[in-house]
């Protein structure tokens, strides 16, 4: 097929079983109980159907690994492939093993992507695709459909993607001024540096790749239109970034916020200002749709 990678993928990844720290998105969605998520999983993996991932959207199957990796399942705990939680099974050392779930979605907004490097877990199954965003960016992003979607992976791939956060910590307003040195008048006097407006996301210190803090405006908040593991999520779209030469261009995400996320704050409203630290993710939208175009002419 002309959106396979060119490249090998195996020159790209790395075992980085730390990278995989990270905090439980199940329990955002609340299932805060161990035996209440046990149950969830061993629902999704008796009775979930395959999630083929990108390409295999007509006769959902297991996908094929690339050259070298275990074979693995991408499980779908739902009567939709559009959210939900998805449950891991791989083969390690001749036996199929639950090897980890997460919630993922769908949806979120278009963006280019190339790839440069993959984190992947210790058994194989889960990865964090590194690169460049809008070839401006470089970001780190969760795939969680990763163990359908890891045959399109390989070196020199560029890809269209959908990106999303799922927050695990929101609170709507804007940050206080800091002081700052006053680089225009250059004498040593200091002012005032206002975030109103801004648009800003950093890597968070001493955790894992791809968690971020941002900081940005709503452009919209909607209520999704399913629930996820019975809980109501609003679909907050939130710019993260401005690029271009005059930095015009927004670089948006959605955020996939559970309703008790929120408390007696309220919701946002278009135009406040949103500081979270989320989980980026992606779904591959579009695998080297530049290489098909090429092959496919």
């Amino acid at each position: 097929m002309p959106n396979k990678p060119k490249g090998s993928f195996a020159k790209i990844v790395t075992v980085e079983p730390e990278q995989f720290d990270f905090f439980n998105m199940i329990e955002l969605f609340g299932i805060k109980d161990r035996d209440a998520a046990l149950q969830l999983v061993e629902r999704a993996t008796t009775q979930g159907g395959i999630h083929p991932g990108f390409g295999g959207r007509v006769t959902p199957a297991i996908q094929p690994p690339p050259e070298g990796e275990p074979k693995g399942a991408l499980i779908s705990d739902a009567f939709t492939m559009r959210s939900g939680l998805l449950t891991f099974i791989v083969e390690v050392d001749g036996r199929n093993t639950l090897d980890g779930a997460s919630i993922y979605f769908s949806d979120g907004v278009q963006h280019r992507f190339q790839l440069d490097a993959i984190s992947i877990s210790e058994n194989r199954s889960q990865g964090i695709l590194h690169g460049t965003l809008n070839d401006t960016i470089a970001v780190s992003l969760y795939e969680p459909a990763f163990l359908s979607d890891r045959q399109w992976h390989g070196e020199d791939s560029d890809h269209d993607v959908v990106l999303y956060g799922v927050p695990y910590s929101i609170k709507i307003g804007t940050p206080p001024p800091i002081e700052v040195v006053d680089r225009i008048k250059d004498d040593g006097s200091k002012m005032p540096l206002n975030f109103e407006g801004a648009a800003i996301f950093m890597p968070m210190k001493d955790v894992p790749a791809s968690l971020y803090s941002i900081l940005g405006p709503v452009k919209r908040i909607n209520p999704y239109e399913l629930e996820v593991l019975a809980q109501k999520v609003w679909r907050v779209r939130v710019t993260i970034a401005r690029i271009g030469d005059e930095t015009d261009e927004d670089v948006d995400i959605d955020l996939f916020v559970p309703d008790t996320m929120w408390g007696e704050v309220g919701l946002p409203k278009e135009g406040d200002m949103i500081q979270a630290n989320i989980r980026l993710c992606s779904r591959l939208w579009i695998a080297n749709p530049v290489r098909a175009a090429i092959e496919g002419s």
